[in-house]
């Protein structure tokens, strides 16, 4: 067939007689070798991944949604179903490392990706050209715990806070945390494991439940106290390298601890360069500059950065007052690329600026001499 078609492309007189005169069931007998050299070759450059999905105690788990994540994220794998024994597979996988995963809201599992409800999430290396059988744990079952939390002193509710879990032993890798606004109540935790969890709240001392194991599906009443510490706030002008107050400032906190929960909403510059932010919890903060038009660079890039401001905010009645200097305004640098050897300019290039002493003696971008 592909002799004909090739002739048929340098004599299409002859090739379309030869084609007429081809017995049907030897082009038929041609797409079939075609179909089969095809589907060779996918088999020798793809993988694929079989198995089983099992409960804690290594029972099949039927009709459960297996997803396979690869390593590229661009790119979709089709989930599959388990059967009644709790059996899938996926063919046609490029090789490589895919992370596992399954779930069942039926039956409760219903945080695959957790590593709280599932310690050691599974992954599978895949080669060319072979099956790998891999067995999935799907993890704990999901359970309920209804929130009721207060002021050990009022008995008010605390409010918003945010909620992190962890199994006891377990490393800062295998932690969650989880915002919980102040009407919320219902909140799921992983069952068949104990538990420890940390209650934080702007204004109260950050503090630690543990938590016995539910059963799977179990909903159960946990009641809290918290310790208040109260809240600060601070006030201040915003100044520009000629201490002319500036407006329409972003100023953000980030606490230099980072056990520090702290969702603070930013403060804004006024005309006259003034701002205040409110209800902040105690501790140690950097703080961050911004204009959102640009006319102003970004105060810093890191924590670390020892220009950056600081401030200890404190529960006092009064706001601490302080200036921010902006700092110099932001300059636009146009920037143009050429090939050293034919001149042509170069269309697309990647641009790093280090941040430099201005000194006299000192080297400027790169280690270049200003």
């Amino acid at each position: 067939m592909w002799i004909a078609l090739d002739y048929w492309r340098h004599n299409s007189d002859a090739c379309r007689a030869c084609v007429y005169h081809t017995p049907p069931y030897r082009i038929f007998a041609s797409a079939i070798l075609l179909t089969a050299f095809s589907a060779e070759a996918i088999a020798q450059t793809s993988g694929c991944v079989e198995g089983t999905v099992t409960d804690y105690l290594g029972v099949p788990i039927p009709e459960t949604t297996v997803r396979l994540a690869p390593p590229d994220p661009l790119r979709q794998v089709p989930e599959v179903v388990t059967d009644d024994k709790g059996r899938f597979e996926i063919d046609d996988l490029e090789p490589g490392t895919y992370k596992a995963y399954a779930s069942n809201s039926t039956l409760g599992y219903v945080r695959p990706d957790s590593t709280v409800f599932h310690p050691g999430l599974p992954s599978v290396s895949v080669p060319a050209g072979s099956c790998v059988n891999l067995t999935i744990d799907a993890g704990a079952p999901v359970g309920h715990l209804m929130l009721s939390g207060r002021d050990a002193a009022s008995c008010e509710p605390p409010g918003s806070m945010v909620i992190t879990m962890a199994r006891p032993g377990h490393g800062p890798s295998d932690t969650e945390s989880h915002d919980v606004n102040a009407g919320q109540r219902e909140f799921e935790v992983p069952s068949r494991t104990d538990l420890d969890l940390e209650m934080s709240v702007t204004g109260y001392k950050r503090t630690h439940f543990l938590v016995k194991a539910l059963e799977a599906g179990e909903t159960r009443a946990f009641e809290f106290a918290l310790d208040r510490l109260g809240t600060g706030c601070i006030t201040g002008t915003v100044l520009d390298d000629a201490h002319s107050p500036v407006g329409g400032v972003k100023v953000e906190l980030h606490p230099l601890d980072s056990q520090v929960w702290a969702a603070l909403p930013p403060g804004h510059s006024d005309e006259n360069g003034r701002f205040t932010i409110q209800d902040i919890h105690p501790a140690s903060f950097a703080i961050f500059t911004s204009k959102e038009n640009g006319e102003y660079i970004y105060s810093g890039e890191t924590l670390d950065d020892q220009e950056l401001p600081r401030i200890t905010v404190t529960p006092e009645e009064a706001c601490q007052n302080l200036e921010l200097p902006l700092g110099p305004r932001a300059a636009t640098l146009a920037v143009a690329a050429f090939d050293a050897q034919t001149g042509d300019r170069i269309p697309k290039i990647s641009l790093e600026f280090l941040k430099v002493r201005n000194t006299d003696e000192g080297e400027g971008l790169y280690g270049l001499k200003r």
